[in-house]
């Protein structure tokens, strides 16, 4: 189901789950974090964090206090109801990236790079916005698009949802099952 989201004491929420490894983006959102330092957002850094960014991680917290919040791994559950966007930020090709189908499922619009399965996922402009690897300030561009426009994220959750469900579901798949067995 999706939930409606309201932005607490001002603050907009912005999930990252890439703290596992290097190549899921973590510098990236790192030097977003930095550059919209001014602007009431939260960012929540999901997953067990890689020795490599453990020291650059407890810089930011230090540094952005309850702005920059390592969350650790958590479930689905407790991650997408928390948050008003996700960030997928991967600089590695992913084949399918389940974080963009559970952030669909929740209703939320993302940011993602247009690498692998995100171009399945993600429909650009309408569930959310695809950015090249190379081309971070775009992706920084479209970000700034959404943190700006409560409106824009709520018609891109509802679309992102409803693809979710026309595409994803588990009915379509066990029909597209059906028709290969048959």
């Amino acid at each position: 189901e999706q939930r409606t989201r309201t932005s607490t004491a001002g603050r907009l929420h912005l999930g990252f789950l890439g703290m596992s490894a290097p190549f899921k983006g973590f510098g990236l959102v790192e030097n977003w974090i930095r550059r919209t330092a001014q602007q009431p957002l939260v960012w929540h850094l999901y997953g067990d964090v890689h020795e490599s960014l453990r020291a650059d991680a407890q810089k930011l917290c230090d540094e952005y206090g309850d702005r920059v919040l390592l969350q650790g791994r958590q479930p689905p559950s407790v991650i997408y109801p928390n948050i008003d966007v996700l960030i997928h930020a991967s600089m590695e090709f992913d084949s399918f990236p389940t974080v963009l189908l559970e952030a669909a499922r929740a209703g939320l619009p993302v940011v993602a790079t247009n690498l692998g399965g995100s171009v399945e996922i993600v429909a650009h402009e309408q569930t959310g916005f695809l950015f090249s690897p190379t081309s971070p300030e775009d992706g920084l561009r479209w970000l700034q698009l959404l943190v700006q426009s409560p409106e824009l994220r709520d018609s891109m959750g509802h679309a992102a949802r409803a693809r979710f469900v026309a595409e994803f579901g588990v009915e379509r798949m066990v029909a597209q099952y059906a028709d290969c067995w048959s």
